[in-house]
């Protein structure tokens, strides 16, 4: 990849970030990122909301969630992107939401319910995660 077409994927990553923001599907802690072609790298923002991210923000991290390019610090939950990437080599971006209309219904704690035929992969409803614990450690 060229420094031309790096910076177009650079570019569409901010776009993807305000969009979603704008939309309402992410909120001040989802993020979005997108993978480099031939790399076991990925460009993500540094934790801040995506509807205030730039290029100039924009941290290249390889599959350990180490820093190779950069100022800033990643989102704690890097490592979800990580491991996406790293097991799916085919997929070339990952966004991780927090939808306010999203976490409203998982409180709930329903299991969905697939209603479109692109949702049938999910029949006859999705598992509801019951267990709940923080991944920080303050004694760290």
């Amino acid at each position: 990849m060229n420094l031309e077409q790096l910076n177009d994927l650079k570019r569409l990553l901010v776009t993807a970030c305000r969009v979603l923001d704008n939309q309402g599907v992410t909120d001040a802690f989802g993020h979005v990122s997108v993978r480099i072609p031939a790399t076991d790298t990925f460009l993500i923002p540094a934790f801040t909301n995506p509807g205030l991210a730039r290029e100039s923000d924009l941290l290249t991290l390889d599959f350990d969630g180490k820093i190779v390019e950069g100022m800033g610090v990643p989102n704690r939950e890097v490592y979800i992107y990580c491991e996406c990437y790293r097991r799916r080599p085919d997929v070339g971006s990952v966004c991780h939401a927090h939808s306010p209309m999203v976490k409203v219904f998982a409180s709930l704690g329903e299991p969905l319910r697939p209603i479109e035929n692109s949702a049938s992969i999910f029949a006859p409803e999705t598992s509801v995660f019951t267990h709940t614990c923080s991944t920080w450690d303050s004694s760290a």
